[in-house]
């Protein structure tokens, strides 16, 4: 027997280390690392659009938000609205700056007064806008408009619903069918 009390096997191998690269080259990989750092930060902050715009999916996200009701049921009637990233409407509304997702107070015979307001400019305040008007603290929504945010908490079939009962749209998407269709295909809205 050995001294060290080794049994004669092979010794383990270490495992080699790549030669460290030269100061200049291990800083210029830092600084292009740091360099990333702000695109990075701006794509992590990024709401997921999945089938909409980024400008729609921010302000589904503040809709949902404000109003309690599920993200997937506000990202599937700003689709249902206007369409999602690959709708010539969707896009035409962004190059515009106008977010009014919803389409409030555009009616079958054209656009009413508040479609000019500033308030549209911006998905933050359009979100806020929408929210205000479906709890009906702006613009004076219907009764069955107002009862839209009152199933805030129910299952998003419910909320579907209460959109189609609403009287928001003319043909209130085929029965509700293509919101839930999108809700379907994109459960958490994205």
């Amino acid at each position: 027997m050995r001294a060290n009390g080794g049994g004669g096997g092979v010794a383990p191998r270490r495992r080699s280390r790549p030669a460290p690269a030269s100061p200049v080259a291990a800083v210029q990989r830092l600084a292009h690392a740091i360099a990333q750092l702000p695109r990075l930060a701006q794509q992590a902050s990024r709401p997921k659009a999945g089938p909409l715009t980024e400008s729609q999916a921010v302000f589904r996200d503040a809709v949902a938000r404000r109003t309690g009701l599920h993200p997937a049921v506000v990202g599937a009637w700003v689709n249902a609205e206007m369409g999602g990233k690959t709708s010539a409407a969707a896009l035409a509304r962004e190059k515009a700056r106008n977010y009014n997702w919803l389409n409030i107070a555009y009616y079958d015979k054209g656009p009413g007064k508040i479609t000019k307001d500033k308030i549209w400019k911006s998905p933050e305040s359009a979100a806020n806008a929408t929210a205000d008007f479906l709890q009906g603290k702006k613009y004076g929504p219907s009764e069955g408009i107002r009862r839209i945010v009152k199933m805030a908490g129910h299952s998003p079939d419910e909320q579907i619903n209460a959109i189609v009962k609403s009287g928001w749209a003319t043909d209130p998407y085929n029965n509700g069918q293509n919101l839930r269709d999108f809700v379907k295909r994109h459960p958490r809205g994205y």
